[in-house]
């Protein structure tokens, strides 16, 4: 994932809610039109038969099957299909994080993708199109879930091609927007998460306070630094205890802790066992990192 923080993408799994709004299957045999509209969702068009020209900012895309346009909202699009026999799904979605922030807007996504046929992406796609062949009371329960599991399969399949775009600001630089500033000191945290770090040590080496700092993070992911770095840590911590023979110790001087007793506490009130625990139990009924206690 070159283009976002590490623990970026994990966290945005762990936080996010996709509201799924509504959506439709459709089958053309004499051409298609749909008239220029702008959204409040992101929009998924996504193409199983026939040739379409979608049109997103006065820009045209050609749509082939296979193809995916991912339209985020408040972009005017319109589209065309340039064969007479036409296939697409549509989905509108929003995928919002704690603070309030858009997904897509943080990520930045291409707007065209070409996905593989027969792989994950493709498979729920599809799907979740065949969805809309149910009887609408079905549907109306069963789309939420494809939703959600639609989004996410964009998200790993954008990250592992390194698709996304994220807006990454360097600690200590001026300039740019607060979600450019909130994933440079992510990627800081990231590389900090076995050294001990204050919240005012951070805000120095960003150039701000640490009340402007908190107030910027907590608008743009919902956690302060510190909240997402021990939550970041207690990961960490609980990867090298199922993954590995290391004393408790050295896991907790791994992930940032120099007394071990602390350590154990505070990962005792994370995942409500020891660490002793967690390792005993690794691969079987452990909790696991993304079932974790909420920030506090």
């Amino acid at each position: 994932m070159p283009h976002a923080p590490p623990g970026l993408i994990p966290y945005v799994f762990r936080h996010m809610t996709v509201t799924f709004s509504h959506g439709s299957r459709q089958q053309f045999e004499t051409g298609y039109t749909l008239e220029r509209r702008t959204l409040t969702t992101c929009n998924f068009i996504y193409i199983t038969r026939g040739r379409v020209i979608w049109v997103v900012d006065g820009k045209d895309n050609v749509l082939t099957p296979g193809s995916l346009i991912v339209v985020p909202p408040g972009h005017p699009h319109s589209g065309y299909s340039t064969t007479k026999r036409m296939t697409l799904a549509s989905f509108h979605f929003h995928a919002t994080l704690p603070g309030g922030v858009d997904v897509f807007e943080l990520l930045r996504p291409p707007l065209l993708r070409q996905v593989k046929l027969g792989g994950n992406l493709d498979r729920l796609l599809r799907a979740g199109n065949d969805e809309y062949l149910r009887s609408p009371d079905e549907n109306r329960i069963t789309l939420p879930h494809y939703g959600t599991l639609i989004v996410q399969e964009l998200i790993w399949h954008d990250a592992r091609a390194g698709l996304l775009d994220c807006r990454v600001r360097p600690v200590g630089v001026k300039g740019g927007d607060d979600a450019g500033l909130v994933l440079g000191i992510l990627k800081e945290l990231d590389e900090r998460l076995d050294r001990p770090i204050s919240l005012d040590e951070l805000a120095k080496r960003a150039g701000f306070s640490a009340q402007h700092l908190n107030r910027v993070f907590r608008r743009t992911l919902g956690v302060t630094p510190l909240q997402y770095l021990q939550q970041a840590r207690m990961e960490h911590a609980a990867k090298l205890l199922a993954g590995g023979d290391l004393t408790i110790k050295a896991i907790a001087a791994q992930s940032g802790f120099d007394d071990p007793y602390y350590f154990s506490r505070v990962f005792h009130e994370h995942f409500g066992v020891s660490p002793t625990e967690y390792r005993n139990t690794a691969g079987s009924d452990s909790p696991s990192p993304g079932s974790a206690a909420p920030f506090r």
